[in-house]
């Protein structure tokens, strides 16, 4: 499952090779970069608070989302009115939720990997979404929830807290779902960005493939002492800051590095 990475012309090459191997049409595999071995495959939700049990956890979530809503019109001036959207927004500004980031760009994941200089190895998830919906919900599908509760009959909206849903009575599932949420914000558009939002399980993404005959997922190692030189290629051909977070400090951010 593990594939050692040297440069970037070798994970470009290993990329490529898994959608040949695995049959899988060009941007639709997931990835999701992390700087460390340490970070497992959990949303901020999840390893903030799972020493709480399901019901303790859920009141949690909600206490943070109530507080969020009711503070955020104040310092906001766009506040989205779909549930989903606001969710993700949370999620933007650093709000512990039940979403995980993912993205289709590899070379984006490969970015957030190598944003710290940490001095440990760095690494990148890659996941056939698609599977993971196929072996969780039977349906090997992308959902896109958005206006409507339900999507190829998944009661998507049972995924989302309490605090924002329309009907509260609906009870949190407990594996993850694969979603596309709607691109209305911007850094989301450029980082071609996506979702696993989890249920009140606290099992990692990885720990559901090793129960799928043939599992499309793999694990690629940048070795400490290769960061740099891939950094460096990586700003060669435009994966840039300001690409990536699309606002004024990280484009400031970026003329003080390349005039330094």
């Amino acid at each position: 499952m593990e594939i050692k990475i040297d440069s970037l012309s070798s994970f470009i090459y290993e990329v490529n090779l898994l959608y040949s191997k695995w049959e899988i049409p060009s941007g639709d595999l997931w990835f999701r970069g992390v700087s460390s071995e340490k970070y497992n495959l959990l949303p901020g939700l999840k390893w903030r608070y799972n020493h709480l049990k399901k019901e303790p956890l859920e009141r949690r979530e909600n206490s943070i989302i109530e507080e969020f809503l009711q503070s955020s019109p104040a310092l906001h001036d766009d506040i989205p009115k779909d549930p989903w959207q606001k969710y993700a927004l949370m999620q933007h500004y650093g709000l512990p939720t039940r979403l995980l980031d993912w993205t289709k760009s590899p070379l984006v994941a490969l970015f957030f990997a190598l944003d710290l200089n940490n001095n440990e190895d760095n690494i990148i998830w890659c996941i056939d979404p698609f599977q993971l919906n196929k072996h969780i919900h039977d349906n090997d599908t992308i959902f896109t929830p958005k206006y409507f509760d339900e999507d190829d009959g998944i009661e998507v909206s049972s995924y989302l807290p309490t605090a924002l849903r329309r009907n509260k009575s609906k009870k949190i599932l407990p594996n993850p779902i694969a979603i596309e949420s709607p691109l209305t914000n911007k850094r989301i558009y450029a980082q071609e960005g996506c979702f696993t939002v989890h249920g009140w399980k606290n099992n990692t993404i990885d720990n559901y493939f090793t129960k799928i005959d043939k599992p499309h997922i793999k694990k690629f190692i940048i070795s400490a002492s290769k960061i740099k030189e891939i950094k460096n290629c990586l700003d060669d051909i435009g994966i840039r800051e300001d690409k990536i977070f699309q606002d004024l400090n990280s484009l400031s951010s970026r003329i003080i590095r390349d005039h330094s």
